[in-house]
């Protein structure tokens, strides 16, 4: 196959397997199945660039063992710091944070990250690459071909219709924003005019519409606040604001839960009172 449509397999392929493996670590972690990734598809375009890595610049050097792990960590970073900076530039929205660990750049990278991708990158090159090189060329050059135009679509429109949903909600949160800096401006106003009851009236009505357009953002982008549980920015206002839909997501979650465990008891109980029943009618009836 030519070279096109080996990088274009290879991008999608360690795109997909890097999806599954963000799925199942964060999902044992959160104990809930957690959809990954900034696309819709299964797949992230990180771990994507990441096999691109591998294959053209680590597989080369793969007598070198160390070098192989010194050099994926080093490229990988590189390649996580500039999808963590270009994304905030797009929307002002840092996805992922990594402040809090140790040995980070900017919450863009972290040492243990960075080490966890240096080691999956050594099991790619001495362990899955052969196996993948050989079921790519199972494959027959037309098919090959016919499924990497058809791969290159799918991820093109799913690009597309993320960037727009992102956008929609980098809009949404500003606009909740500026509502409400509007609202506070105008209550300034009114009290400097000496209006104060009407100020607070005024509050109480705006700051209502201000939380429906929050219930709003809320509904409308669960899954990328799902996904980006770690999301912030460098804006005061959104930052908070981040932080609240966060804490609105964990406790709907926890209210989800306790509803599920008192039907679980309340079916519990209801099956014990059948029995209950169904024991005294039984000794009844041998009496």
């Amino acid at each position: 196959m030519d070279t096109f449509t080996h990088y274009t397999l290879t991008f999608v392929l360690y795109s997909f397997i890097g999806y599954l493996c963000e799925v199942a670590y964060c999902s044992i972690g959160q104990r809930r199945l957690v959809n990954r990734g900034f696309l819709y598809g299964p797949w992230l375009p990180i771990y994507g660039f990441g096999g691109l890595i591998v294959d053209i610049f680590l597989v080369p050097i793969a007598h070198y063992p160390i070098l192989v792990f010194i050099a994926a960590i080093v490229l990988t970073s590189i390649v996580e710091y500039i999808g963590s900076w270009g994304l905030e530039k797009l929307f002002s929205i840092k996805l992922w944070d990594y402040s809090r660990y140790k040995f980070n750049i900017n919450g863009r990278v972290c040492l243990l990250n960075s080490s966890l991708f240096g080691l999956m990158s050594m099991i790619l090159v001495y362990g899955a690459y052969p196996w993948i090189q050989k079921l790519f060329n199972i494959i027959p050059v037309m098919l090959a071909e016919r499924l990497a135009d058809v791969l290159r679509i799918l991820f093109a429109v799913d690009l597309t219709l993320s960037v727009m949903k992102m956008s929609a909600f980098k809009k949404a949160l500003l606009e909740v924003r500026e509502k409400a800096r509007n609202v506070e401006a105008r209550v300034q106003e009114l009290k400097s005019l000496g209006k104060s009851e009407l100020s607070e009236e005024f509050r109480l009505k705006l700051s209502e519409e201000v939380e429906e357009l929050r219930e709003k953002t809320r509904n409308s982008y669960t899954r990328i606040i799902s996904a980006f549980p770690s999301a912030t920015s460098k804006y005061d206002d959104v930052k908070q604001q981040l932080q609240n839909i966060h804490t609105w997501a964990q406790e709907r979650r926890e209210a989800s839960l306790e509803m599920k465990a008192k039907i679980k008891e309340t079916k519990a109980e209801y099956k014990e009172k059948v029995k209950t029943i169904n024991d005294n009618a039984k000794g009844r009836k041998n009496g």
